[in-house]
């Protein structure tokens, strides 16, 4: 490089640091303030009845040949996303995305299996620490979804066709810690 295109390099610096310097200072854009969100503390609120389910969950299939896995965002704004996945080895037997929202008169769970709407909702009809039953009595199959944990922390879920139904399905899930 010559002598003469450094120096008009360096002068077109300095003009550039000047003029950066001669700004003037743009005006204070305006400030918004938010209510900010109140979440409860976890137990409370209309899906405290569930929180529990916050996690992840992990265990055999009910074939003992695959895992079975379900995982659960903490409540927030009246909701709680889930989902559920079973495979054995690579091959991916079914998955399934749940909402677990506040209602009105409740908690509902509302089930997309495949990642499709099921087209009905499962309400949440009893409950108590570390129990969940959701019941859809005119749907064909499941009718009752129940979840509850055990002394050992450990979350038993029964899917079934009713009280009397001979042949639930259910698994034995333990917590695990939720992948980044």
């Amino acid at each position: 490089m010559t002598a003469g295109l450094r120096a008009r390099g360096r002068a077109v610096l300095l003009g550039v640091i000047a003029a950066a310097g001669c700004m003037q200072t743009p005006a204070a854009l305006p400030v918004m303030q938010l209510d900010p969100i109140r979440v409860g503390p976890p137990g409370t609120g209309a899906l405290g009845p569930v929180s529990f389910l916050t996690g992840c969950w992990r265990g055999p299939t009910s074939d003992g040949v695959g895992v079975y896995e379900e995982r659960f965002t903490p409540p927030a704004a009246g909701i709680m996303l889930g989902t559920s996945r079973m495979w054995a080895g690579s091959e991916l037997r079914s998955f399934e995305y749940l909402t677990l929202r506040a209602v009105d008169d409740g908690v509902v769970l509302v089930p997309s299996p495949g990642g499709r709407p099921a087209g009905v909702t499962f309400p949440l009809t009893a409950s108590g620490p570390g129990v969940a039953l959701f019941e859809a009595p005119d749907h064909d199959y499941p009718r009752r979804i129940r979840y509850s944990t055990d002394p050992d922390g450990a979350l038993h879920i029964r899917i079934d066709a009713g009280a009397d139904d001979p042949d639930p399905r259910s698994w034995v899930l333990r917590r695990v810690d939720c992948p980044s």
